[in-house]
Parts: C-alpha cells; sequence; structure tokens
C-alpha cells in the first residue's frame, strides 16, 4: 500500500518498516522529537528522520562550559538525531589518566560493546601507541599530568541505536601528541546523554566543552 501514518513510542528508526511518505508520531516524544517522515529505505524499517530535518545544516547547541571535576555528563539529545559534533578546546587535567568518553541516556551511561581503535603519533618518532578495542569507553586519548586537549569529535547514527565515532585530538603540553580514531557503539536505547571522564583519579581543569546536534 501507500505512505500510511503510524503512532507510537520511541525512535522508529530501525524498527517500524513502512513505504516512503509515511509519518510516525511519538506518544513519549520530546520537543523536537515527536513526528518522524519516512524519507528513504523503500518500505524497510531504515530512512526514518525527524520532520523538518531532512536535508537541514542547522545545528542545535546543548552545551557550551568549562568542564570540572572528574566527570561531566550532557544530556539533552533528543531521539532521532542522525549527527553530534563535541568540540574541546584547551582543557587540561590534575593526573594522568585516559580521557574518554561513554555514551547512553538519562537513567544509565553503557560501559561495555564500545569497539575501534586510536592512533597516537609523539613529535617527530611516529606511533607510539594504538588500541584495538575500547572495552568500556572510547578512549581519545592518555594523557600525562597538566596536559592541554583539543579535538573534534563527530558522532553520526548508522541505523538505528547504533553509532559510529571519528576524531582527531592533540595535546600541546610538554611533548606534543596527536591522535586519531573511529570505532562504533551500539546502545541500548535512544542516545539522550554524553559522559566525559578525565580519566584515572584526575580532574577537569579549564577550557570548554561544546556539543550540539543536527
Amino acid at each position: 500500500g501507500g505512505p500510511r501514518d503510524q503512532v507510537g513510542t520511541g525512535n522508529p528508526e530501525g524498527i517500524v518498516a513502512a513505504p516512503v511518505g509515511s509519518t510516525f508520531r511519538r506518544t513519549d516524544g520530546v520537543a523536537g522529537g515527536t513526528l518522524y517522515v519516512k524519507s528513504a529505505g523503500g518500505t524497510g524499517s531504515a530512512g526514518w528522520e525527524i520532520a523538518g530535518s531532512g536535508g537541514s545544516s542547522e545545528w542545535t547547541q546543548i552545551h557550551s562550559a568549562a568542564p570540572t571535576g572528574a566527570s561531566v555528563d550532557v544530556a539533552g539529545i533528543p531521539s532521532g538525531v542522525n549527527e553530534v559534533k563535541i568540540l574541546i578546546r584547551g582543557v587540561g587535567s590534575s593526573g594522568a589518566g585516559n580521557f574518554s568518553v561513554q555514551l547512553g541516556n538519562t537513567s544509565v551511561l553503557e560501559t561495555t560493546g564500545y569497539l575501534g581503535g586510536v592512533c597516537s603519533m609523539e613529535d617527530d618518532t611516529g606511533v607510539t601507541g594504538n588500541s584495538t578495542s575500547f572495552g568500556s569507553s572510547f578512549i581519545l586519548h592518555s594523557d600525562a599530568s597538566n596536559d592541554t586537549r583539543h579535538s573534534e569529535i563527530t558522532l553520526t547514527r548508522f541505523a538505528g541505536h547504533t553509532w559510529v565515532i571519528s576524531f582527531n585530538f592533540i595535546n600541546d603540553s610538554g611533548t606534543e601528541q596527536v591522535a586519531v580514531g573511529a570505532g562504533e557503539k551500539t546502545l541500548s536505547s535512544a542516545l539522550s546523554t554524553i559522559r566525559f571522564n578525565a580519566g584515572g583519579a584526575s580532574t577537569f581543569s579549564g577550557g570548554n566543552i561544546r556539543v550540539a546536534y543536527r
């Protein structure tokens, strides 16, 4: 049959099969994430997007602040978004540790199933380390005390609750190091919260973390 209007709960992406042109109204949706339109994917379950978001290049910023403490949680990502951009500028730490990112919802930050790799290069000495499985988080970089970090991180929804990450990362204190990496994580539910961890027993110091979605 032709396009149809459906009503239900949760993000329809990867779950609700319908022809292109169909709509899905969420009874548990949030502002900016209640009405979905099927724009691609034939009659399958992929290709849903939030109404009015197709082709939009506009970002909605939900966080811009200096991080404090051992971790920072950024909530407010609505269900159904397809891309999250994170900018880290001049963020320091009180001690050594793995600067990392975890994904989840407002109730649970998931601590398993982070896949991918990161490669670090130090000055002109070449490759100094790599990881083939992140494990409990996406490890952006392993830093020494007082390193100042800068990074651009992109999270892209591949399908359903599976997210792909790509990032570049540099510290410019002491011995300069550059890290590049990519990976993926399939969540148990829609992404709404991102946690930034200073790593080890260290805490954040100065700088800014900015988060936006579209």
